[in-house]
């Protein structure tokens, strides 16, 4: 998922947002959802405790390596 006043204004964000955590739940084993926050935006649906990365922090260059660390 990807955070941002533009996700906020998305219809279906919830929906997303419960079947990812659907699967997660099921995959236990292993990591599944890692948002990842482009600006300053709430985003209500997300628990407080949910990890994210963000790239107002990390820039570019960290952010995609962290992806792709994520996704190998």
């Amino acid at each position: 998922m990807i955070i941002s006043k533009d996700y906020v204004q998305k219809r279906w964000k919830s929906h997303e947002r419960r079947a990812a955590q659907a699967r997660a739940f099921m995959n236990q084993h292993e990591d599944y959802i890692l948002p990842l926050r482009l600006d300053d935006t709430e985003a209500p649906s997300l628990l407080e405790t949910t990890g994210y990365i963000d790239y107002r922090q990390l820039g570019l260059d960290e952010t995609v390596r962290i992806l792709l660390k994520k996704l190998s």
